[in-house]
C-alpha cells in the first residue's frame, strides 16, 4: 500500500482481511503525508480496528497516529534543514543555532522542504500488525534520532506523570522549540484513556530508523469468549466433511483389484479431510503417529475400507462449491511447498518431511471445517452462541478466521492427534515464539503458506519477515520468485 491510494477499493479491504487472518503487517509508506493520504490512512486504521473488534480504540488511535506521523514528517524535514544551512544535527551547538529559525523558516516554505525530503529519500512508514497476543503499530522514518532529540522525547515522557488530561498540558507546556512538544505528552494520556500505560509506548532508534512502537492488548472479554467458542465449536464437532468428488475416487479404486497402498495414498493426501480421517483413525491407536504412510499401514486395508465408505457416520458427503475448492486446495499447494522446504532446509531427526506434510495440510483445518458448515446449520450455531452470551464480535471472528490457528489447535487436540501436531498449527503463524522442538517446523510452514498467499497476488513482498526467508536461503524478492516457480513445477 503506498501513497497513490486515497480511498479504500474492495482490493485494500480484502488485503487489510488477509493481513489479520495470516498475522502479517500492513504498512503504508510517505514521502510528504499530504492531506489525501492522511485521510486514506484513518480509513486503513478504522477498519483493521474494526475487523479486530477493537473499535473503542479508533478515535484515540487515529490523533495519536496522526500526531506521530506528523512528528515524523518534521524529523524528516528537520535533516533536510540542517543539511542545508551546513550544521551538524548531532553537534549540539550546531543543533541548538538550527533550532532557533527551523519553524520558521520550514513554515514559511513548506513545500519545497517536503519536496527536497522526498527527493533525499526520507520516508514515512505506518505498520499495523495483529499477533496472537495483541496489536503492534509502528511509525517508522529513516531520520536517527540525534542526543538532542532523545534527551527531549525522554523528558516529555517523565513528565507525565504529572498530568491528568490533555487540558493540564496545555495550560503548563510551553515549550515551542518544537511545536511545544506537546504531542508526546498527550498521546500517552490518550492511550492512557483506552488502559495502557506509558509502557505500552516506545521510541527508539536502530542504525537506520527512528521506530515508535505502541502495544495494545487485545480485548480480555473477546479473548475470553473466542476461545469459549472454540472449545464449544470441537466439542459439538461431530462430523467431518468430505467433497463427493473425492470421495468417488476412493470409492472407485475400493472396487478396482489391483489397487495399492500408494494409489490410496494419492488421493488421501490431497485432500485435507480425507488425510484428517485417516490420522484421526491412526491416532486411536497411536497418538504420536504424524504422517499418513504410517497410519495407513497402522490401521489396516480393512479398516481403511470401512473408513472411507458410506456406512461411517463420521462422514458428512457434501458437493464441492467455489470457496471449499479453494480451501482444500490452499491446503494442499501449502503442504506441497511446505514438504520441498523441508527436503531442502531441514535436517533434524525429530520430524520426516512427511510428517511435515501433513501438519501442513492441516494447519487451516478449522477454517475448512467452519466453511464447509451449511447455511442453516451455521444459524443454529449463531443462536446457540448468542444463548451462551457470545457476542457478534466474536462469532465474526470465528467466521472470518481471525484466530484460526487458535481454533485448529483446539480441535486436532480434542481428536487425539499428536501434541506436536496441535503445537505446530498454534504456533505457526509467529514461529519465533514457537517452542524449541517444532521452531523449525514451525517457521516451514510459515514460509509455505505465506509462499501460496504470495503466489495468489493476496500477500505482497513487505508483508513476509525476512529473516525468517533468509533461514530457507531466500535473500530477495528475485529469489522468493525463482522458488516458488521451480516449486509449482513440481507441482
Amino acid at each position: 500500500m503506498d501513497e497513490n491510494y486515497t480511498s479504500l477499493e474492495e482490493i485494500d479491504k480484502e488485503k487489510i482481511r488477509t493481513a489479520i487472518r495470516l498475522h502479517a503487517p500492513i504498512e503504508i509508506t510517505s514521502y510528504s503525508i499530504p492531506r489525501q493520504m492522511e485521510i486514506y490512512i484513518h480509513k486503513i486504521l478504522t477498519m483493521f480496528l474494526h475487523e479486530c473488534h477493537q473499535e473503542h480504540m479508533n478515535e484515540y488511535l487515529n490523533f495519536c497516529i496522526g500526531e506521530l506521523l506528523s512528528n515524523s514528517k518534521k524529523a524528516n524535514i528537520k535533516r533536510v534543514y540542517f543539511k542545508e544551512k551546513n550544521l551538524d544535527i548531532n553537534n549540539r551547538d550546531d543543533y541548538a543555532k538550527g533550532m532557533e529559525t527551523f519553524k520558521e523558516d520550514t513554515m514559511a516554505n513548506l513545500n519545497y522542504y517536503l519536496t527536497q525530503q522526498k527527493k533525499a529519500g526520507l520516508y514515512i512508514k505506518l505498520l499495523l500488525q495483529l499477533k496472537n497476543d495483541g496489536i503492534v503499530i509502528q511509525i517508522i522514518n529513516n531520520a536517527i534520532l540525534c542526543e538532542d532529540e532523545r534527551e527531549r522525547i525522554q523528558k516529555k515522557l517523565d513528565s507525565v506523570k504529572q498530568y491528568n488530561n490533555p487540558d493540564d498540558v496545555y495550560k503548563n507546556v510551553l515549550d515551542q522549540t518544537e511545536g511545544a512538544g506537546l504531542g508526546i505528552i498527550i498521546i500517552v494520556l490518550m492511550l492512557q484513556k483506552i488502559g495502557l500505560s506509558k509502557e505500552n509506548f516506545k521510541i527508539y532508534s536502530t542504525d537506520k530508523e527512528t521506530i515508535t512502537n505502541i502495544e495494545l492488548p487485545l480485548n480480555e472479554k473477546i479473548q475470553s469468549d473466542v476461545v469459549h467458542l472454540y472449545e464449544d465449536f470441537a466439542k459439538n464437532q461431530k462430523t467431518i466433511p468430505v467433497i463427493k468428488s473425492s470421495f468417488n475416487q476412493l470409492e472407485f479404486l475400493f472396487n478396482q483389484t489391483n489397487f495399492t497402498k500408494n494409489n490410496i495414498l494419492e488421493v488421501v493426501s490431497k485432500d485435507v479431510t480425507l488425510s484428517l480421517l485417516l490420522i484421526k483413525a491412526a491416532a486411536d491407536l497411536n497418538k504420536s503417529c504424524c504422517n499418513l504412510s504410517e497410519a495407513y499401514d497402522l490401521i489396516g486395508i480393512e479398516r481403511v475400507k470401512k473408513l472411507y465408505s458410506k456406512e461411517n457416520t463420521e462422514i458428512n458427503i457434501i458437493k464441492k462449491s467455489v470457496d471449499k475448492s479453494e480451501l482444500w486446495e490452499h491446503s494442499y499447494n501449502v503442504a506441497f511447498f511446505a514438504y520441498n522446504l523441508a527436503k531442502n532446509f531441514y535436517n533434524e531427526d525429530t520430524f520426516t518431511a512427511d510428517d511435515i506434510y501433513l501438519a501442513a495440510l492441516l494447519h487451516d483445518i478449522e477454517c475448512v471445517l467452519i466453511e464447509a458448515v451449511s447455511n442453516t446449520h451455521r444459524e443454529e450455531f449463531q443462536t446457540h452462541y448468542r444463548e451462551l452470551g457470545i457476542s457478534n464480535d466474536v462469532i465474526h471472528m470465528i467466521y472470518n478466521n481471525g484466530w484460526h490457528s487458535m481454533g485448529g489447535s483446539m480441535l486436532v487436540k480434542k481428536w487425539g492427534l499428536s501434541d506436536n501436531i496441535s503445537l505446530i498449527i498454534e504456533n505457526y503463524k509467529d514461529p519465533a515464539k514457537a517452542p524449541d522442538n517444532i521452531k523449525k517446523v514451525a517457521l516451514i510452514i510459515y514460509i509455505a503458506d505465506v509462499m501460496q498467499y504470495y503466489d495468489e497476488g493476496k500477500v505482497e513482498y513487505y508483508q513476509i519477515d525476512k529473516e525468517l526467508l533468509k533461514s530457507v536461503g531466500i535473500e530477495n524478492e528475485a529469489q522468493l520468485k525463482l522458488v516458488i516457480g521451480k516449486i509449482k513445477e513440481v507441482l
